[in-house]
């Protein structure tokens, strides 16, 4: 995202509009955001890149895991952008999506990943993201990819789309099997069942 974030100009300077949910909801602007990569340089980086736009608040910016929930308790955050690794070491930050998922907290989270790789973009979703953003990607996409998960959308491109749905064909049994001509309803598995498919998955 190097590249991406020293082309950052005035240009790329999104102004506030009213939005609103799915619901026809407003929400206020700005955004609030947390912002937690894998290292205090790229954290201090990316929020400042962040910063520029006047539509996102970057709230603080923590690198470890009881710093990321600290923080969600006490900024309330309305979005989250984190690596799935953070200093605490690998998947410490998928760890933080679990615990959010398990409290059912109303932060949307959005999973920074260095590379689209199945197991990695299954997992995000699985533990409870709501957008998948590659760091490859420009911090104006990166804009609006916060504003749409906000707006209570589901981000990812369409390679980390594919995968999703990959995974769920090979995970979930279908719904209708045919005999001949004729089609019968198979029972659906319970969503406990998914998840622990969608687990196999990602191992």
């Amino acid at each position: 995202m190097g590249d991406a974030l020293s082309a950052i100009g005035a240009q790329n300077l999104v102004s506030p509009t009213p939005v609103c949910s799915p619901d026809g909801q407003p929400f206020t602007l700005p955004i609030r955001v947390l912002v937690a990569d894998s290292n205090e340089m790229g954290t201090e980086v990316l929020c400042s890149a962040l910063n520029r736009f006047r539509n996102i608040e970057v709230l603080s910016c923590p690198v470890n895991y009881e710093g990321v929930l600290a923080a969600i308790k006490e900024r309330k955050p309305e979005v989250l952008l984190i690596s799935p690794s953070l200093e605490d070491g690998a998947g410490s930050g998928f760890s933080v999506l679990r615990e959010l998922r398990s409290a059912n907290s109303p932060v949307k989270a959005v999973a920074l990943v260095e590379s689209s790789k199945r197991e990695t973009v299954v997992e995000a979703f699985w533990c409870g993201a709501q957008g998948v953003f590659s760091k490859t990607g420009s911090i104006k996409t990166l804009s609006k990819c916060i504003t749409s998960v906000q707006l209570g959308q589901v981000w990812a491109n369409s390679q980390q789309l594919r995968q999703v749905l990959e995974a769920l064909a090979r995970a979930v049994p279908p719904r209708l099997e045919l005999v001949g001509l004729m089609a019968y309803e198979r029972p659906l598995p319970s969503v406990d069942n998914y998840d622990h498919l969608l687990r196999q998955e990602v191992r």
